[in-house]
């Protein structure tokens, strides 16, 4: 299994290796998170950004220097371009310059961008949607830059007080296509609650969240601890206002929503919940999640989708990756779908990707690329692999294992499992054995003192071994303390299995368990499975993958 993977990963490497041998004409893609209210293309040369260009502002609004050189600061970070930032004279864009300019006809939080031959105009309603269109263009240049970029760094007042100028005729260049881009937010406070029960909170970390709050558009952030005038000064920079207390936002969700569950909700979202832990503050808690509410504040509701905007989410990953910002890549991972077929004894397996980004296969060691669902009938090995640019290879890797559970009917009371949310029961019999929390097959989780599973075989058989997987310390969920083992003729008398021998159980480096038990061989066509979670710190909730029986 081992090898195939790696000759897998072999082939992906490869191939994104030659993709990026022509990746060095840089030109710029206006879809990116979030997706524009209005992209309108013109037939006119693009804008070339190189070292001829500069940035200018009208020197009737002194403010929006802060704005030209974090602007000035993300280009050189992007692509090792430094260009020259001063007031202009004039009230409108000069050719070769990126002219930043207040429109108090704007809609509230609005900005726009047009791009000519000549030059590029951003427009806001305020300074804060300036710094909204700052953003988009740091976004636009990182996603597309990624050979040339800088080790990048907080941007500070301190920095923009002291910026340089530096200009050089051998750096790149970065082709804007003509165009006009219009962004409009659905809702005018855009809120980051950061829920904190010590006092004070991690300085580093809040001017760290900051940056990232800007980046996704966010301008309101809800904090109760101690705030140092630093941070204070920080968020004013980026176009953030700092508030005690969020009772003015109303519509809110919390960020321990799964990804994909974000996209289902109807209303507008004014704000999102985070619970602050010093011990635990690390980025990928809400990276990509912000991306996500980005996509909603900025989108109108038929535009969202979340296939298309996993299509884009690796732009966005460049900017993370560029800034070093950690976040969680479990949106990549390898999806699936599982159909069993248990009059003719198959199980049809079917993979995607929300991105649609190809899938390589490896079946018993024979390689292939993933085309169609799979039809299995007999016990396999099984590998899955795809690769993206600046993203770490995403794999899983299972057995099909047919055994006598397999294609039986599986039955549980609904009380006893987390939320009183029954799963796929199918999941316990399917055949597929996970060997990763982020395999292919779902794990059911069970949350009860006792849990009951009843197995129908159908027919009676003889069985003398039984073995399931669950995950330790994961989820919040705890071992499995005692099993025990009942059968039954009918399904209505049952007598109690003796264990010969309980194995403890196998725990591999992912954290998951294989318990195994051993019994003299008898027949029953009914199996009753009696599990007693382990509790710790009151919990009794357990996953488990596979039950087998032999």
């Amino acid at each position: 299994m081992k090898r195939t993977i790696v000759i897998i990963s072999k082939i992906l490497l490869i191939g994104i290796f030659c993709h990026n041998l022509y990746s060095i004409n840089l030109s710029i893609d206006y879809k990116i998170i979030p997706q524009s209210k209005d992209i309108v293309y013109s037939k006119n040369k693009s804008y070339i950004l190189d070292y001829t260009s500069y940035i200018s502002f009208s020197e009737n609004n002194p403010e929006l220097e802060n704005c030209a050189v974090l602007l000035q600061e993300y280009i050189d970070q992007s692509c090792g371009l430094y260009i020259e930032a001063y007031p202009s004279d004039v009230t409108f864009p000069e050719e070769r310059s990126i002219y930043l300019s207040i429109d108090n006809q704007l809609a509230n939080g609005a900005f726009k961008f047009s791009i000519t031959p000549e030059h590029i105009l951003i427009v806001g309603s305020d300074y804060n949607s300036i710094v909204s269109g700052v953003q988009y263009f740091r976004k636009l240049i990182s996603s597309q830059s990624n050979l040339y970029q800088n080790d990048a760094q907080l941007i500070s007042i301190n920095s923009i007080n002291n910026a340089s100028i530096k200009k050089s005729s051998n750096s790149p260049k970065v082709d804007f296509p003509s165009a006009e881009v219009h962004y409009i937010p659905n809702t005018e406070n855009r809120a980051f609650i950061l829920q904190n029960y010590a006092p004070e909170v991690n300085e580093a970390y809040v001017l760290k969240l900051l940056d990232v709050l800007s980046l996704h558009g966010f301008n309101v952030l809800c904090c109760s601890s101690t705030l140092s005038n630093k941070v204070y000064n920080q968020a004013a920079l980026l176009g953030i206002k700092i508030l005690n207390s969020p009772n003015y936002i109303s519509n809110v969700v919390d960020l321990k929503l799964p990804i994909s569950d974000l996209f289902n909700i109807s209303d507008i979202v004014d704000g999102v919940i985070f619970n602050y832990d010093a011990n635990n503050s690390n980025l990928s808690q809400i990276l990509p999640k912000l991306a996500a509410i980005e996509e909603i504040q900025w989108s109108t509701k038929a535009d969202i989708n979340f296939v298309d905007f996993c299509k884009r989410l690796e732009k966005i990953i460049s900017v993370y990756n560029l800034n070093k910002y950690s976040y969680s890549d479990d949106v990549f991972n390898i999806q699936n779908e599982v159909a069993i077929d248990s009059t003719n004894k198959n199980t049809t397996i079917s993979l995607f990707t929300y991105d649609e980004n190809p899938i390589i296969l490896s079946i018993n060691d024979e390689i292939m690329h993933y085309n169609e669902p799979i039809i299995l009938s007999k016990s396999s090995e099984i590998s899955a692999i795809t690769a993206r640019k600046g993203i770490k290879a995403k794999e899983i890797n299972f057995d099909f294992d047919i055994n006598m559970a397999t294609y039986s009917c599986v039955k549980c009371d609904s009380t006893i499992f987390s939320n009183n949310i029954k799963p796929n029961l199918q999941n316990l019999i399917d055949g597929l054995k996970s060997s990763s929390k982020k395999s292919l097959n779902q794990w059911v989780e069970f949350n009860a003192d006792t849990i009951e599973i009843n197995i129908d075989l159908h027919e009676t058989k003889k069985i003398s071994k039984l073995s399931l997987n669950s995950i330790i310390d994961h989820y919040n969920s705890t071992s499995i303390k005692k099993i025990r083992i009942l059968a039954s003729s009918n399904g209505n008398n049952y007598s109690e299995i003796d264990l010969q021998k309980v194995r403890s159980p196998k725990v591999n480096e992912d954290g998951i368990a294989l318990y195994t038990v051993k019994f003299k061989s008898q027949e029953a066509r009914f199996v009753k499975l009696i599990i007693y979670p382990q509790q710790s710190n009151g919990c009794n909730k357990i996953l488990i993958d596979e039950i087998i029986l032999n």
